[in-house]
């Protein structure tokens, strides 16, 4: 089995672990080591931010098509830019990482510019504090609206799923 194929099978079952080792590091590190002096409601936020990230969890579930998938499908079929001849693997591992980030700057711009999605966007900003906690502080219908934005791409580039894999990672 060779390393891309490896990295697709690991990737599922180790994204949730790591998503939830990382941040208890980081907040464990928060905590112990605070930028801000003064008082942090955790106690009141981190609660709802946390059920926040289960909804999420669970929303994610529900996502019938992932960036993962959509490029899986793409390779499949030889659908995309780098699909269309042989392309170096470093040239593919930097275009799919700039275009994947491209894909992330572009859905958050959007999340502020287009009314109906700052709506569902702005409970990430309502918190009243910012720590590690806000960055899974997310509206459940944020997790539909990154793929109709995104997979688009991804099929249009012909982005490369263990990349793919290894940036969610």
């Amino acid at each position: 089995m060779d390393d891309s194929k490896w990295i697709l099978e690991v990737a599922g079952d180790l994204q949730v672990p790591l998503f939830f080792g990382a941040l208890f590091l980081f907040a464990l590190l928060e905590v112990r080591f605070p930028r801000r002096r003064g008082v942090a409601q955790r106690r009141l936020r981190w609660p709802a931010n946390i059920g926040m990230t289960g909804l999420n969890v669970l929303a994610l579930g529900l996502v019938p098509v992932s960036f993962i998938t959509a490029a899986s499908w793409a390779q499949a079929e030889s659908i995309g830019l780098f699909h269309q001849g042989s392309v170096p693997a470093v040239l593919l591992v930097v275009g799919t990482l700039l275009a994947r980030g491209f894909i992330s700057t572009v859905t958050h711009w959007l999340n502020h510019a287009v009314p109906w999605l700052w709506r569902i966007h702005r409970v990430h900003h309502l918190d009243t504090e910012l720590d590690v906690s806000t960055t899974v502080r997310f509206h459940p219908l944020e997790i539909f609206v990154g793929p109709i934005i995104g997979i688009p791409i991804v099929v249009a580039l012909g982005l490369s799923p263990w990349v793919l894999a290894i940036y969610e990672l």
